[in-house]
């Protein structure tokens, strides 16, 4: 596994390169057309399995929704694409 410590945040509960990764992955899932994307799926395809994984995962999406990228639904970790 790839590690460089200035990927992760001075207080240890972010890391850069989850959120970069999930950029890409949601972009990607955007280009080919998927109408949803679901946040225990992005989880899965980055390995993102523990808490500071998941947060950098979760400001990707984030960054995808201030973008206009993803809209919320109503359902909790799922998103529409824009």
């Amino acid at each position: 596994m790839f590690t460089n410590s200035s990927a992760i945040s001075t207080s240890g509960n972010y890391d850069a390169r989850f959120d970069y990764a999930a950029q890409i992955v949601i972009d990607a899932l955007i280009l080919k057309g998927r109408p949803i994307v679901v946040l225990e799926d992005l989880y899965d395809t980055l390995g993102a399995h523990d808490r500071v994984a998941k947060t950098s995962v979760r400001w990707a999406v984030r960054h995808a929704k201030d973008s206009g990228k993803l809209l919320k639904t109503k359902v909790k970790g799922i998103y529409r694409t824009a």
